[in-house]
């Protein structure tokens, strides 16, 4: 078993699991060239849909750790409630000669095979899995699948799992009994767009026992402190304005107007389609207060004014307040910019 390892993470539960696994393999190099995959990311590539694959089925048991090797096999250590098993990683087709010459299938279980000898020669300790990579020209299907099942193979490594060429798709235990074909592409932790656009059909069709309920809980959670930051953000820049239009009159101009009537825009924007958020512009709520300290220190810095030039609280708790009792009936936020 390996010693050393590249990487080790942990992927605690369900409700965590795309946060554990962020980045991991989500992206991989070209075949050639400076920036060319390296050995590493081609294997945690392939890991990771591995894994998403069989979160997807059901049949990834949580807790589960696993070590990346650094030089020894097999490529990975997996440790759940079951124990420890390896995890070897390989690919079928040439990494330079692209161009097929040979059928498919053929590659598939000559990619097996290889693996299958080193087996034979004490390389991997058991239980041991082997992962491949299908990296020939021609996308996997069933029938490929058929062919490439050779009973001389069987009987080593505890299942052999093949990923397609575009990482979206999974065939389990191709020599078992039944393979397991596994869609991945539309799944939240492969294409985000597709996995939201699939949600929305299932929720339009009341299929609700279809819907990824924890990503879901996760992608509103996301949404509402996006929102909020947003607010913030807006708050910020029209405060650090309002406070240089205060003080420094002599340099009023018409871009200065301009950008605290936009930033006014985009705050009025953003409570039109959310307005609940207009309850976040209460002078007494931490968020106008934290915006207020920011700006603040944006118009000392970009004034080279002192910092006792400008109050040391926001000086529009009226119109704020006015704000959110008045949104969508006028505009408050207009009358800050007074003389």
């Amino acid at each position: 078993m390996a010693e050393t390892y590249r990487w080790t993470r942990t992927f605690s539960e369900g409700a965590t699991f795309s946060d554990d696994l962020g980045s991991l393999g989500i992206w991989v190099g070209p075949r050639t060239g400076a920036a060319g995959r390296t050995h590493g990311q081609k294997e945690d590539y392939v890991l990771r849909r591995l894994l998403i694959a069989w979160k997807h089925v059901g049949s990834l048991r949580l807790p589960l750790t696993v070590h990346a090797s650094d030089r020894a096999a097999p490529d990975f250590l997996l440790s759940d409630a079951d124990g420890c098993r390896g995890l070897e990683v390989t690919e079928a087709g040439a990494h330079v000669y692209q161009r097929r010459t040979t059928e498919t299938p053929g590659e598939l279980r000559d990619a097996i095979r290889r693996k299958v000898e080193k087996f034979d020669q004490g390389a991997y300790a058991e239980p041991c899995e082997l992962a491949v990579n299908n990296n020939t020209e021609d996308a996997l299907d069933d029938e490929v699948v058929k062919w490439v099942k050779d009973p001389g193979l069987l009987g080593r490594f505890e299942a052999v799992h093949l990923v397609d060429c575009d990482g979206t798709r999974v065939y389990a235990d191709v020599l078992g009994d039944v393979p397991e074909r596994i869609d991945i592409a539309a799944d939240y932790d492969i294409d985000l767009a597709r996995w939201a656009r699939d949600q929305i059909d299932f929720l339009r069709q009341r299929k609700l026992e279809r819907l990824d309920i924890e990503n879901l809980i996760e992608e509103l959670g996301a949404l509402a402190r996006r929102d909020r930051r947003e607010l913030r953000s807006h708050l910020i820049n029209l405060f650090a304005h309002l406070l240089r239009w205060q003080c420094q009159k002599q340099r009023r101009s018409g871009s200065w107007a301009s950008t605290i009537e936009n930033s006014c825009d985009e705050v009025a924007g953003l409570v039109e389609d959310s307005p609940s958020l207009r309850l976040l512009l209460h002078p007494s709520g931490d968020l106008v207060g934290k915006a207020y300290v920011a700006a603040r220190r944006r118009a000392t810095r970009e004034t080279g004014l002192s910092p006792d030039t400008f109050p040391d609280s926001c000086p529009w708790d009226e119109e704020l307040e006015r704000a959110c009792e008045e949104f969508g009936e006028s505009d408050p936020l207009h009358e800050l910019r007074r003389p």
